[in-house]
């Protein structure tokens, strides 16, 4: 027992915001080994092996399964298999004193400790009524493993894996959100800071020079303090890429600061103007899609510059689809050799109040690189397809840097309002 409690690194874990949970039903669902672990062991690879000599990666080598297939892995360059290598060891999640949260009071709900487990209008939209939220009050991580040093390493660099990550369904909109026991606001954003730090190492030993690299670090603080933490970051996140439409703020419509208030060169027309103009060619009354100010009697999509169609709000992430549901319009979207684009943003609820943005500038210079063209399919019932084409912008036609650095779109639009919003560790772009 002693030999085996010397293999053991254990962490016990805080819930903050309630788990989304596909298995909610059942009793102990939370946190998945088989979802933590793959997760992590990408983590470790990436930067234990990203800011370690090569002898070192060699080494590293020993404290992993399948040796023989990374080798060969790693022979042949295939990054991609690479990421599926996996550390030797196990993991054993305990959850106790589960909470039970009623998806249906939509209010925020205190007990004492402080924690709220608002259930949002995105949740309930995306499932429905199987929507299952997981709340514990005391969970128990345990990492086996034969090796001390990467038991060491797991010590070092799962508390900072912890800090950057959620789990579940919503879990980069801030469900789903846990913290090490005894870590407050300075810890969290301590560790956050030093995820940045080992991104930015890693992106300096792999030689990309994309403008805008690396990881930003940002925060708001809720000014309403009726309103509930989830619920702010639905609604800081609607401002800034769809918009607001006015049955959600008291019958006055935010326009998306991505389409509206951001940069673009001269000439371009982004999607959505382009899809609607798209649907009134077609055919489709679009008078309860239009204001004044965004499309006029004369426009028309015949007379857009279809190379200079751009698509700025997939760069946050890839939806399903885009929806038109006054004119009952449905756009799929359909990109080549990419089935989808996590966003790039990450929500982190550290607090009641404050909330981290973490924005990953390199994700999306990759993506940027990957694709080229972007099609928006339109599927009618018992009608042929029709597409409209569209590109991604580079950095130097629009960039998502000038949305969040200061004096940037949100810190002039929204800072001060609803939202105190700053910023924690910018990146350095070079210029």
């Amino acid at each position: 027992m002693k030999i085996l409690s010397n293999s053991v690194v254990e962490f016990t874990l805080e819930q903050i915001t309630s788990m989304v949970h596909f298995q909610g039903e059942e009793d102990g669902a939370g946190i998945r080994a088989s979802d933590l672990k793959p997760r992590f062991d990408a983590f470790l690879e990436r930067y234990w092996y990203g800011c370690t000599t090569k002898d070192g990666k060699q080494d590293i080598k020993e404290y992993t399964l399948n040796k023989e297939a990374q080798n060969n892995n790693s022979e042949s360059g295939n990054q991609y298999e690479r990421q599926r290598e996996s550390f030797d060891y196990k993991v054993k999640i305990i959850n106790h004193k589960n909470d039970p949260v009623n998806l249906d009071d939509g209010k925020e709900d205190n007990d004492g400790a402080g924690k709220s487990v608002y259930a949002s209008y995105y949740i309930k939209k995306r499932l429905g009524n199987d929507c299952k939220l997981k709340f514990y009050n005391d969970i128990k991580i345990e990492f086996i493993s034969p090796h001390q040093y990467l038991r060491k390493q797991i010590n070092c660099l799962f508390p900072i894996f912890l800090a950057v990550n959620g789990f579940g369904l919503g879990n980069n909109k801030g469900y789903g959100y846990f913290k090490r026991k005894g870590d407050d606001e300075n810890k969290l954003i301590e560790n956050i800071k030093t995820y940045q730090s080992l991104e930015n190492e890693y992106i300096r030993q792999e030689g990309k020079n994309n403008k805008e690299k690396g990881v930003g670090i940002y925060q708001f603080e809720k000014k309403i303090k009726k309103r509930v933490q989830l619920e702010e970051i639905e609604r800081f996140h609607k401002i800034l890429k769809s918009g607001l439409n006015s049955k959600e703020n008291d019958g006055k419509y935010i326009p998306s600061f991505m389409l509206k208030e951001a940069k673009v060169r001269k000439g371009v027309t982004r999607e959505k103007k382009a899809l609607k103009l798209f649907l009134k060619k077609e055919n489709y009354d679009i008078s309860s899609l239009t204001r004044k100010s965004d499309i006029n009697n004369n426009d028309s999509f015949d007379n857009l510059e279809k190379e200079k169609i751009y698509y700025v709000r997939g760069l946050l992430g890839l939806p399903l689809f885009y929806e038109f549901r006054q004119v009952s319009a449905k756009f799929n979207i359909k990109i080549e050799d990419v089935d989808r684009f996590p966003s790039p943003l990450k929500y982190i609820p550290i607090s009641d109040e404050k909330v981290i943005i973490l924005v990953d500038y390199s994700k999306i210079e990759e993506f940027r690189n990957k694709v080229s063209n972007v099609e928006f399919v339109l599927k009618e019932k018992n009608k042929k397809e029709k597409k409209l084409c569209s590109k991604l912008p580079s950095e130097e036609e629009y960039s998502i840097h000038q949305l969040f650095k200061k004096d940037g779109i949100i810190m002039n639009n929204i800072s001060g309002k609803e939202f105190d919003y700053s910023i924690i560790s910018d990146i350095e772009c070079e210029r």
